[in-house]
């Protein structure tokens, strides 16, 4: 039966023997052994190697699109990126070998779209085109038709590749082929191939039916031998025009999958690795290799034995891949990943970009707040990615974290919402910042030095915190007539907006009508109005204003967020992970942490987990009052929380194990920890969870 504990690390390592089967394709090891033999292993056995990795991306990517848990843009991007390296790495071979197609349209399309790029690549456009099929089906019809709809693309496709005998002598349905392979050289592609397994992975991911895993491996067998004998069938018959695809294949593919996705085992990041990269290079080493032999006069030896030239090959495929994995993914992500970190998600952040875009009223921007480290995300991170979606006007605290921006080369407009020391006012004009008028009196000082200071003006409409009190109009007038500080804006700051009870509505509404009279007030002078702005995060969802320039959007932008009146489907962008370091096993009557608040009631395991108050922990989810997640379980924290570790309940959690992933804000499979929990349960506003983050703990922005 399927744990919840399971983190499908046998997918891992079978995806990694999937990699090794296909170089098995592509040479043909037990050639000089026996032909018969070695088309059984690569013509019929390994053909399950390709239908495995669809699945495996139709699994664990696919069915978070399907669910709405991730967009199908993501994974594109992901995938054709992917695609853009191997086309790269195997220019050069189709330069030399004179494999680029001519000046026909329809040849190009078949060799980037269809065929791939080299033999091995047309894995890649298979499975973006599958997955735009697979989704498109999904969003029209039930996962079952689904499914049903995918079979019978593989059945067209069938008659195409192993089962195209049975049609070539007919004149009519051969021609209807014959005008599909002048797109595309074989049916197992993207078309009729990859949905099938795409899907089969999703299905298996969202059914909730579970099977006994005795009789998945028994039908897995019984299924594989079946195919065996169809594949041997078809193959004496001489039937195919390709041995990819196989009426058998569908059922051995349904039960080794629901086989290995059953068993409990971590998951092997590296072998997911390598196994990628040994699929992408492998072509590419045999090439090599062949050189390398006729060079050093070794033809013979290794190029002329089949089983030495794989055993060559994928040795050094290995070497290869294994080290490429290390240097680009596995050192890289493990050093910010060793200890505690936080993850950005990109794509949370585009999401919730548009969401509050689609709130806002006509003609009001977007003005992200990046202060306190953008709410501790990352400013320059958080900032380069809001550039790449087109905004252009910010604001911060401090002169120094609009420094910080500029310096990271932030273009458009960056208004600082704090007080600036009048002796770095040179700074301002040197970085292009716009200044908050604070009062009356710092407006005079920045007008007397001359220097022709972008400004916003803050009206104080009822927080009384910073600004010119609304009723001043002879001094808001004067600061506007000014003339070495150039006004671009005039705003006020709503202290209610998030209040829910009618007393803070009332005052919202009071401060709203403060600020509109004013600006009448000031029109009625015959001063044009600047850029105005009123509303941060609750300000836009809790209430409707209209004539706005910008709404000033900080803790939304994060999706941190609790119910407001408008219904914004916004989602979290930050995660904060960490791992555990060390196992205990404390005995009945021992104690654990300072002060010794923990005392164990019985025999229990206890896993230490490396992060703590100095990271941001709040000492406040001690001694239970704090969860996390472990291998998709919620576990409670115990004892005190220490400066730089915690302790955590694991007695109820077999198999963890040094470095396995804790997860304290962010979501697993069936579990979700979100910073407004954390806020609650240590009587705090979300703001303040996210900036005690503190900087030693790595941020790393999630594609």
């Amino acid at each position: 039966m399927q744990n919840g504990n399971n983190q499908y690390g046998a997918l891992d390592v079978f995806k990694f023997i999937a990699a090794i089967l296909v170089i098995t394709v592509h040479i043909g090891p037990l050639l000089q052994l026996s032909s018969q033999l070695d088309f059984v292993l690569t013509g019929i056995i390994a053909r399950i190697a390709v239908p495995f990795f669809f699945m495996t991306t139709g699994f664990f990517a696919l069915a978070p699109v399907i669910k709405g848990e991730k967009k199908l843009s993501s994974l594109l991007k992901k995938y054709a990126f992917y695609y853009l390296i191997a086309i790269l790495i195997y220019l050069p071979i189709n330069i030399y070998a004179h494999q680029l197609p001519g000046i026909n349209f329809l040849e190009w399309i078949r060799f980037i779209f269809m065929d791939g790029t080299f033999y091995h690549l047309w894995y890649f456009p298979a499975l973006i085109i599958g997955l735009v099929i697979t989704y498109w089906i999904s969003t029209k019809t039930s996962i079952k038709m689904s499914l049903a709809i995918s079979v019978l693309l593989f059945v067209i496709g069938l008659f195409g590749d192993s089962y195209y005998g049975y049609i070539a002598n007919q004149n009519f349905i051969s021609s209807i082929y014959d005008i599909g392979f002048n797109l595309f050289t074989y049916t197992r592609n993207g078309l009729f191939f990859a949905p099938l397994f795409l899907m089969l992975g999703a299905y298996s991911k969202l059914r909730n039916r579970e099977s006994a895993q005795q009789h998945n491996l028994l039908f897995f067998i019984v299924f594989l031998c079946c195919m065996i004998i169809e594949g041997i069938y078809l193959e004496s018959q001489q039937l195919t025009r390709h041995n990819s695809m196989y009426i058998l294949l569908l059922p051995t593919m349904f039960f080794l999958f629901e086989y290995l996705k059953n068993i409990n085992m971590n998951q092997h990041q590296f072998l997911r690795g390598m196994s990628t990269w040994i699929y992408i290079l492998h072509p590419m080493v045999l090439i090599g290799v062949r050189g390398f032999a006729k060079v050093t006069r070794l033809t013979d030896h290794i190029v002329e034995n089949n089983l030495n030239l794989f055993l060559v090959c994928t040795g050094v495929t290995l070497i290869i891949s294994s080290c490429i994995t290390y240097f680009t993914n596995y050192k890289s992500k493990n050093n910010n990943q060793s200890r505690s970190w936080i993850e950005i998600s990109k794509e949370s952040l585009e999401h919730n970009v548009k969401e509050l875009i689609l709130s806002l009223p006509k003609g009001c921007e977007l003005m992200p707040v990046l202060k306190a480290d953008a709410y501790g995300h990352d400013a320059v991170m958080i900032a380069k990615c809001l550039q790449k979606m087109n905004i252009r006007t910010f604001c911060v605290a401090t002169i120094d974290e609009g420094i910080e921006l500029r310096k990271a080369f932030i273009q458009g407009d960056i208004l600082i919402l704090g007080y600036t020391a009048i002796d770095r006012v040179d700074e301002l004009k040197k970085y292009r910042l716009t200044q908050t008028i604070v009062d009356y009196m710092y407006a005079k000082q920045l007008n007397a030095l001359r220097k022709k200071i972008k400004i916003h003006l803050a009206i104080d409409t009822g927080m009384h915190r910073l600004g010119i009190p609304s009723d001043k109009m002879v001094e808001i007038i004067d600061v506007i007539n000014m003339k070495s500080i150039q006004l671009q804006g005039i705003f006020t700051h709503l202290c209610c907006a998030d209040e829910k009870s009618e007393e803070g509505k009332v005052y919202t509404e009071l401060q709203i009508n403060r600020f509109n009279h004013c600006m009448e007030l000031i029109k009625n002078e015959g001063i044009e109005l600047p850029k105005l702005h009123v509303q941060s995060s609750y300000g836009l969802l809790n209430y409707e204003l209209s004539q706005m320039s910008y709404a000033r959007i900080g803790i939304a932008l994060y999706g941190a967020v609790d119910k407001t009146k408008k219904e914004i489907d916004l989602e979290p962008v930050l995660s904060l992970k960490s791992r555990v370091v060390a196992i205990k096993r404390l005995k009945k009557g021992e104690g654990a942490g300072y002060g010794q608040l923990f005392k164990a009631n019985q025999d229990m395991d206890i896993a230490i987990v490396s992060i703590g108050y100095a990271d941001g922990l709040s000492r406040q989810l001690s001694c239970g009052r704090g969860k996390v997640i472990l291998h998709d379980k919620m576990v409670s924290i115990i004892g005190r929380i220490c400066m730089d570790q915690c302790m955590i309940d694991v007695s109820m959690i077999p198999n963890v194990q040094v470095m396995d992933e804790v997860i304290l804000i962010g979501k697993s499979e069936n579990h979700e920890i979100t910073v407004m929990d954390i806020a609650r349960e240590t009587d705090t506003i979300p703001n303040e969870t996210l900036v005690q983050l503190k900087g030693r703990l790595p941020r790393i922005l999630i594609d």
